[in-house]
């Protein structure tokens, strides 16, 4: 596995913590005012995301009639933050907080992070963390020979050029010890010059939403295996680039 090293200038469009929860979270309006009440002051609310409550009538030889008049459910809402580039999404099921580039350090996203989850924990009182995951989303822009800069590329993509191809995917799935998984989605565009390294590293194991340690222990192993991932994929050429 590749040496971890350490970049100047990070080539990540976006960065993700997320929680998943089970079972659904009752959300009212009035709780998600409260919330955006208590933080910080630069977010502003995006919209509340509403899911309708829909009924079927239903009559032999009737045409079914459909009709929204129940009223609608809160699903969640979107917060931005638009001076400092942060997108919260709080709904039913999750709560994730990105942060869009210019991505700073991980140190700063995993504080955003936890301002709200420790803002959301009356919302899951007696709830389990079912999935905790993080996603980074690297493009690489490029002007130097192609082939050079691949070369030590674990993805067989050297020779799509020649055959015509202008654009290749590729997808790996890896499992490790403790309920921790990862995707990697590796693409290539030769007419854009562009190569993106799309990763989601997450556990799985339940996760009581208590324990903070625990969480931020879960956090930190993840990003270790994002990083490996990562150089995984890299080459010193084409870290060269960047």
């Amino acid at each position: 596995m590749s040496k971890i090293r350490k970049l100047d200038r990070p080539p990540i469009k976006e960065a993700v913590i997320e929680f998943q929860f089970q079972p659904l979270l009752d959300l009212k309006k009035e709780d998600l005012k409260e919330l955006y009440s208590q933080v910080n002051s630069d977010y502003i609310i995006q919209q509340f995301l509403e899911q309708k409550q829909v009924s079927f009538d239903i009559k032999r030889d009737i045409p079914t009639q459909i009709t929204g008049d129940n009223p609608s459910q809160i699903h969640g809402t979107i917060m931005k933050d638009e001076k400092r580039g942060f997108v919260v999404q709080f709904v039913r099921d999750r709560l994730s907080v990105s942060k869009l580039s210019p991505y700073n350090s991980f140190e700063e996203i995993l504080s955003q992070a936890f301002i709200f989850y420790n803002n959301i924990e009356e919302f899951i009182i007696d709830k389990n963390i079912s999935r905790i995951g993080m996603r980074y989303i690297n493009e690489i822009t490029y002007n130097a020979d192609y082939k050079r800069i691949i070369e030590d590329n674990p993805f067989p993509v050297s020779k799509i050029k020649s055959e015509g191809i202008f654009r290749t995917y590729n997808q790996s799935n890896y499992e490790f010890p403790n309920n921790k998984g990862a995707i990697l989605n590796y693409v290539v565009d030769l007419k854009l010059k562009q190569i993106i390294i799309d990763i989601d590293v997450y556990s799985t194991k339940i996760t009581s939403i208590n324990d903070i340690d625990e969480i931020k222990f879960i956090l930190e192993r993840l990003r270790q295996i994002k990083n490996k991932l990562f150089f995984q994929t890299v080459s010193k050429n084409l870290e060269e680039v960047l």
